[in-house]
């Protein structure tokens, strides 16, 4: 029995905590491929390829 309370205590310790955490993971993930296409940009632009630019839809965060 104490080991089905510390299971249901740990997943519901990782639950809240991802919870937390996927606002500031998923602002990490838009940077990084907004960073991630202007290198490629830069690199098609050199060898006169077209460049391309997604437009990334604003992220609110409700608090």
């Amino acid at each position: 029995m104490k080991r089905y309370r510390l299971v249901v205590m740990a997943c519901s310790v990782l639950t809240t905590l991802t919870g937390c955490l996927a606002p500031f993971l998923l602002e990490q993930a838009v940077t990084n491929a907004l960073t991630e296409q202007l290198l490629l940009n830069i690199a098609r632009a050199h060898e006169h390829h077209p460049v391309h630019f997604t437009k990334t839809p604003s992220i609110t965060i409700a608090k």
